[in-house]
């Protein structure tokens, strides 16, 4: 057992390694073509102006112009929102759903922006040229006989409806998935379809270098749907598994056992995951929970093991549903996604910060190692509220005289007296109150790879820490989002 385990321990590693320059190099691919893009645009903008323009500039022409450049600008935003949120496999490899998903909540608010200034600033130079100081009526005006102008409005005022939808949807929490998603799919007609305005109505869209950058994104965005269409025809199979079993690991918390339900299912990527990846869950023949919840993949990620594992804490009504599920349920599961733990192996040491079930995706990295036999000097800072919220106590014993690793359990709620009476045992220790300056300070010497994982508010106190404790800057941190 011992020299299989040496054998495949170098596999681990340097695939994992592998892995993580490669997705290093692919994110400085995609981020060069947004530049260029955007360079695109804005050469296209200067090179389209009248030369008076820039020579003896007037407020009307000032105006038309600053409209016209959140325009070409707005469409190529546009196009990377709808990158970012439809999944992208090439994508995702490159930068994990979970980082993408985050970008494009924020990018949506500046894609409404950017169309917002379009608008008000061509409609004040129209309403100029007219002799007008502002027609309002120019925002919101619908005639059939200026088609291609309406179209322009309505997509603005659909783009902003959906917009809204999924801040109070999501943001809010005040509308259910059911509510808010469909609307936000609209964005796939509303992106040809402004496209369809600017080239009609533009004065300058047809021309050239404008018109090659309107084909130039028309094709990505071809490209992008035939992608998700593809992706979902060709997963649709393998994301059918059974729930094997469930047991629980401490109060309100349990990991579920999943096996491929389909012969697509046992030859998915989801053989090929590696540690800290999560996937999607849904129960689409259960009323309510056709809703997608991402958790962690807990178990060890060596290539071809099955079943997968996934640690689930009761936090809501999906979940609270999902623990009292029956073995044998049918479960959709798609992924796996993340690139969290993706690049541990360039470090000499590692540092895990976990604040309550975050510690999962530090888990599967444990038992990936442990079970390819490759290892890096740990330390796993844990924080939780009580002792009856800690699991996989005994496995993280085993684990710590196996690897070179040390646990260190934070309870913010129990006495030091009740810690004191805890069993310490090699490599695991307990302390009473939170993960603070001082713990930190105490158990890290600050030239760890860090990474951490736990709820916002937790996640911003610990980063705090870091940085008083040796200094290190929050974007020197690994981190892992609770924000789905």
């Amino acid at each position: 057992m011992d020299k299989m385990k040496h054998t495949a321990s170098p596999s681990l590693a340097a695939t994992m390694r592998e892995e993580a320059r490669r997705r290093t190099r692919a994110k400085r691919l995609w981020a060069g073509t947004g530049t260029l893009l955007l360079l695109w645009a804005n050469l296209g903008w200067a090179l389209t102006r009248p030369e008076e323009h820039f020579l003896a500039p007037t407020l009307i022409s000032v105006t038309g112009d600053m409209g016209n450049w959140f325009a070409f600008n707005g469409i190529v935003l546009f196009l990377a929102l709808c990158w970012t949120g439809s999944r992208n496999p090439w994508l995702e490899r490159s930068f994990g759903l979970d980082a993408m998903l985050l970008f494009h909540r924020r990018l949506a608010m500046v894609v409404v922006a950017f169309f917002a200034g379009h608008a008000l600033f061509r409609s004040w130079s129209i309403s100029m040229s007219m002799g007008m100081v502002y027609d309002l009526s120019l925002l919101y005006r619908m005639r059939l006989s200026e088609w291609a102008l309406t179209l322009g409005r309505v997509v603005y005022f659909a783009m902003l409806g959906c917009a809204v939808l999924a801040y109070v949807g999501q943001a809010m929490q005040k509308l259910s998935f059911r509510q808010w998603k469909p609307p936000h799919l609209l964005f796939y007609v509303l992106f040809p379809a402004g496209m369809v305005h600017g080239l009609l109505w533009g004065d300058d869209m047809g021309t050239h270098p404008l018109v090659d950058l309107w084909w130039t994104l028309m094709l990505l965005f071809v490209v992008d749907c035939a992608l998700r269409l593809h992706y979902v025809r060709r997963h649709r199979p393998g994301l059918r598994w059974r729930l094997d079993a469930m047991y629980r690991e401490a109060d309100h918390t349990v990991t579920a056992v999943l096996t491929p339900a389909t012969a697509a299912a046992r030859t998915s990527d989801l053989a090929a995951r590696w540690p800290g990846q999560f996937a999607v869950l849904r129960v689409p023949d259960l009323a309510g929970m056709n809703e997608p919840h991402p958790f962690t993949l807990s178990g060890a990620a060596v290539a071809g093991t099955m079943p997968v594992q996934c640690t689930i804490k009761e936090a809501g009504d999906f979940t609270r549903a999902f623990l009292q599920l029956a073995p044998g349920t049918q479960v959709l599961v798609e992924g796996p996604y993340g690139k969290f733990l993706h690049d541990v192996w360039q470090h000499k040491k590692l540092a895990l910060l976990a604040g309550g079930v975050g510690v999962t995706p530090f888990l599967s990295l444990l038992r990936s190692m442990d079970a390819a036999g490759e290892h890096l000097p740990t330390v796993l800072l844990w924080s939780n509220r009580t002792r009856a919220d800690v699991f996989a106590v005994g496995e993280l014993v085993e684990l710590c005289r196996r690897l070179p690793l040390t646990v260190v359990h934070c309870l913010s709620r129990e006495t030091q007296e009740f810690v004191a009476r805890s069993l310490a045992q090699q490599g695991t220790h307990w302390q009473a109150g939170r993960l603070d300056t001082a713990t930190v300070a105490r158990w890290l010497h600050g030239d760890e790879g860090c990474y951490a994982c736990g709820p916002e508010p937790w996640l911003a106190s610990v980063l705090r820490s870091l940085q008083h404790a040796h200094g290190i800057h929050p974007r020197h941190v690994r981190r892992e989002h609770f924000f789905w």
